[in-house]
């Protein structure tokens, strides 16, 4: 039968006491069938329905096995769009990461290039960017330092100037006087 699949077929039991007949109907087209049948002793019987039964759960089994392969796949189909839809995520999270440090160095950067000395970045980062940070800022208070100590030291300049210009001037009026009194 099983050479056959396209066919449909029939199955139909009916006996007595002592015997028990099985039935198939078989349709090959519209027009011609096949009967065939089989008697059996009653003793049979019980086999005849148990390999029945057998028959039946193993088509029950491979119409599950084929729908259990559909699903399977769907399954396998959703988890792998899962798995890609959390790469996905992870690696933005990734990439967010890294580039919010880098970016916030770079505004800072910039704002040093203009002249603003103080701004720090006050960014917490860990491992390599962590430590670009650090040095970062390190380097901003270095610059502060020294930008002071040249304010400063121009404030002393200007002052020595300043000291200098009123030595002279005070000098200056004093030395016709001072030669006035060597020549008396």
């Amino acid at each position: 039968f099983q050479q056959m699949p396209k066919m449909p077929i029939k199955e139909a039991e009916f006996g007595t006491d002592d015997f028990n007949y099985l039935l198939y109907h078989i349709q090959l087209d519209k027009k011609r069938a096949m009967v065939i049948g089989k008697l059996f002793g009653a003793q049979f019987s019980e086999n005849v329905s148990l390999l029945r039964r057998t028959s039946k759960e193993f088509n029950k089994a491979a119409y599950f096995k084929g729908n259990l392969s559909e699903y399977s796949f769907i399954a396998l189909f959703v988890v792998s769009v899962l798995l890609v839809l959390a790469a996905v995520i992870v690696s933005f999270n990734l990439a967010r990461q890294i580039s919010e440090p880098l970016m916030s160095l770079a505004v800072a950067t910039r704002r040093i290039t203009q002249g603003k000395h103080e701004h720090q970045i006050e960014l917490e980062a860990k491992g390599e960017m962590g430590v670009l940070i650090e040095s970062f800022n390190q380097m901003v208070v270095s610059i502060s330092t020294y930008k002071q100590q040249i304010k400063q030291s121009q404030r002393l300049s200007v002052w020595k100037e300043v000291a200098q210009r009123v030595a002279h001037e005070i000098k200056n009026p004093l030395t016709p006087i001072q030669l006035s009194a060597e020549r008396m």
